[in-house]
């Protein structure tokens, strides 16, 4: 005797037919204190892409010792600062955390602050491409414009995700405009 089990989508309801079927773990949602895994057609996957929300993960420290971790949108990072207020000059002039961030990245210390024997070369072929402090050279800006593969490789090793090339920041900050 046989047995054949057949998988539902959690998305649709729908029968998923053999060979199709995915799995979509929920590692963190308001409604749930534990991780979970939905059952998703192959075809429904593409709806699971990641949406271009910048979250700002924060430890808020209260006068009295308390502390609290703050999740929050970058659009509303940004609010609570005075109009006018450039909120990536402010955070890039603030002072290094000597303490290690709530997402286990390391202490907030930028690369940038490293003695020049130290520095990074950021127009190098495993370089260009990625995040830093400071300027763009030109150097390195027509690197990235001549091989946006690599770049986009470059940029997903260090941050997860590839470089947007329709934002208005990346392209001017790459010189594409």
């Amino acid at each position: 005797m046989a047995i054949k089990q057949i998988a539902v989508s959690d998305v649709s309801g729908q029968e998923i037919a053999e060979g199709r079927a995915a799995r979509v773990m929920v590692a963190e949602h308001p409604s749930i204190d534990h991780p979970v895994v939905l059952d998703v057609e192959a075809d429904e996957l593409a709806r699971f892409q990641t949406a271009k929300i910048e979250l700002v993960h924060m430890v808020v420290y209260e006068p009295d010792g308390g502390r609290r971790q703050v999740v929050m949108e970058a659009k509303n990072f940004a609010a609570i600062f005075p109009a006018g207020t450039d909120v990536d000059e402010v955070l890039h002039s603030a002072r290094p955390s000597t303490e290690p961030a709530p997402n286990g990245r390391g202490t907030g210390r930028s690369k940038s602050a490293a003695p020049k024997a130290e520095r990074v070369d950021y127009t190098a072929p495993d370089k260009f491409g990625q995040l830093h402090r400071g300027r763009v050279t030109e150097e390195e800006a027509a690197a990235v414009r001549g091989n946006r593969e690599r770049a986009n490789r470059n940029r997903e090793a260090q941050t997860g995700r590839s470089i947007d090339w329709n934002d208005a920041k990346e392209r001017k900050r790459y010189g594409l405009d």
